[in-house]
């Protein structure tokens, strides 16, 4: 497993700007108790139970939208599971074959079509908003239309099903989201105090600051901003963040760009630990799972452990060196030590070479 010791210095300038609104609104509210649920279909996978079904989430146009899932578990279980939840990213839908993958590993799994179809997403199975670029970015004329509003309510009684679930430890529920995905993790696990555990692979706040989406957040009005900057940017959740939680990125991720991922992470005050996957763009590779499998065991089943990188000091020598000096533990004999730099400026961040470089181990 190798991590990155990245240094950098962000200098931001916010102006704030006033419009009509009451300080207690609050645009994310509603009511997580319970959750409508219906099974339409139940069947067996090898040893995992599979079970296809729908909830009811928040309303839109006057209709609560209904959500579908797969709801996966070991068939033969013994004991109440610890369960996981995964939110897809933009494009995506529920994958079957992911979530038969994850039950396997002892976990009951649900794993949801977030609201609407949208673009690359005729397949979703559920209703609501549909998730296209425009309506993730909306705030006007109703800022409730924003479909992060609709997706991270679509989680949360995800949640409440997994509660309400008498194979389910409520007590040991975790989520992981991927893209868009991430950036509802971050959002749900800034506001729920019910999941244990959570891991953000690829989302920021800050958005607006360095993204993909750049043009898009150029032609909003100054109202606009104002409205997401105040209510839906996900970095106004980043010091409400509940349970431990991982940030798992690449370096070169063209989505949200490595300076806003670690601005969003250093903000963060629950436990955290950041992972950055050398000159890998948008992309959750086999690698990349085993690191969140590994995290979830230590969070969920209370196994494992997890590496820690700690700088002990950094200080120039001559006029081309550098020395930094780390720690690393594990529960497990570290077996390779790897350092990665890039000399690029730091700008066009998704294009930077990152080079890696063998320094000097020393046990103990």
């Amino acid at each position: 497993m190798r991590f990155i010791l990245a240094l950098s210095i962000l200098i931001s300038i916010v102006t704030t700007l006033a419009f009509p609104s009451s300080e207690d609104y609050n645009p994310w509210k509603s009511s997580y108790d319970s959750v409508k649920a219906e099974t339409i279909k139940s069947y067996r996978k090898g040893s995992i139970q599979v079970e296809e079904i729908y909830y009811q989430s928040r309303l839109y146009n006057g209709q609560p939208s209904k959500i579908f899932g797969y709801y996966c578990y070991p068939a033969d279980f013994e004991q109440e599971l610890p369960a996981i939840i995964i939110s897809h990213g933009g494009g995506g839908t529920a994958s079957l074959a992911r979530t038969i993958t994850w039950a396997n590993r002892g976990y009951a799994v649900l794993a949801i079509d977030l609201p609407g179809k949208g673009e690359q997403r005729a397949s979703s199975r559920s209703t609501g908003p549909n998730m296209d670029v425009p309506t993730l970015l909306r705030t006007t004329p109703n800022i409730e239309d924003n479909y992060l509003i609709h997706s991270v309510a679509a989680i949360r009684n995800g949640i409440t099903y997994l509660t309400q679930r008498a194979e389910v430890d409520a007590g040991r529920i975790g989520l992981v989201g991927l893209s868009w995905g991430g950036v509802n993790t971050i959002l749900t696990n800034g506001q729920d105090k019910r999941l244990k555990t959570a891991v953000n692979v690829f989302g920021a706040g800050y958005i607006p600051e360095g993204c993909t989406w750049q043009t898009r957040f150029d032609i909003m009005t100054d109202e606009e901003l104002a409205l997401w900057d105040k209510y839906i940017d996900p970095k106004n959740f980043l010091t409400t963040q509940h349970a431990p939680i991982l940030f798992i990125t690449g370096t070169n991720d063209h989505c949200y760009y490595l300076p806003t991922f670690q601005k969003s992470y250093n903000e963060v005050t629950a436990p955290k630990k950041l992972v950055l996957i050398p000159n890998l763009k948008h992309q959750f590779t086999a690698s990349s799972q085993k690191i969140v499998w590994r995290w979830l065991d230590l969070y969920l089943k209370y196994e494992g452990s997890f590496p820690e990188v700690k700088i002990l000091s950094l200080h120039k020598k001559g006029n081309d060196k550098v020395v930094i000096s780390a720690s690393a533990t594990s529960g497990q004999e570290i077996s390779d030590v790897t350092l990665y730099y890039t000399q690029s400026a730091p700008t066009a961040w998704t294009k930077q070479k990152w080079v890696s470089l063998t320094p000097y181990q020393e046990d103990g």
